[in-house]
């Protein structure tokens, strides 16, 4: 019974904290009690899992400029790992793998997407200053079973506006238990992926479209 206090206890003070719009304490508390309880949505429902890592969040990024071309991106990240004390992320294209080890959702999710354009950006460079022609990517993501379940679960992508949107339950926390699941996670989703928006916005323009969606 005291374990269930706490952790009701842990989750209301979360959802006050995002009502009030105190993302980053809000973003932390619920991190925080993600990690301490395993309330996470692969505890509920399986994830992608590549290569022995789980990745439950996924974004696809469109007409990024590489040199002279517009590319797609399609990047995975796990959530936050104890063990490793880091989230990771992985690109379709080239097989790239990244982490971050920034605790907040959003600011990983964005420092593991910029880490991947630029990486791939500046090797491009580097090959073509150096031989005279685009290169090839070695390595990519082509397990068919991966591959088929990012665009099925594509198609649940959801837009900001609807993000945006789910900010009201916050004014009555008590609404929200009595959510289906999958609203639910998109109800505590929702900060980081409009914080995320608006970093993406503020610092990284040509990122800007992009959907986001759950594996």
């Amino acid at each position: 019974m005291a374990r269930y206090i706490w952790r009701t206890n842990k989750v209301i003070y979360a959802i006050y904290s995002i009502y009030k719009w105190n993302f980053i304490e809000a973003c932390l508390k619920w991190a925080k009690y993600r990690s301490q309880t395993g309330n996470t949505r692969e505890g509920m429902v399986m994830c992608m899992i590549y290569k022995g890592v789980a990745y439950p969040f996924a974004f696809e990024f469109n007409n990024v400029p590489i040199r002279n071309e517009l590319r797609t991106f399609r990047i995975v990240i796990s959530d936050y790992r104890e063990i490793s004390q880091d989230f990771s992320g992985l690109c379709f294209e080239n097989e790239l793998k990244v982490t971050s080890d920034i605790r907040l959702h959003y600011v990983a999710f964005f420092e593991v997407v910029n880490k991947i354009v630029n990486i791939t950006k500046e090797s491009e460079q580097f090959y073509f200053a150096n031989y005279g022609k685009n290169p090839k990517p070695m390595i990519s993501v082509t397990d068919p079973d991966i591959i088929s379940r990012f665009e099925l679960r594509k198609n649940s992508k959801k837009s900001l506006d609807y993000y945006e949107q789910l900010k009201v339950y916050f004014e009555k926390p008590e609404s929200i238990e009595g959510r289906p699941i999958d609203e639910q996670i998109d109800i505590f989703d929702s900060p980081y992926i409009l914080l995320f928006a608006a970093k993406i916005k503020r610092e990284a323009p040509d990122f800007q479209n992009f959907s986001f969606f759950r594996t």
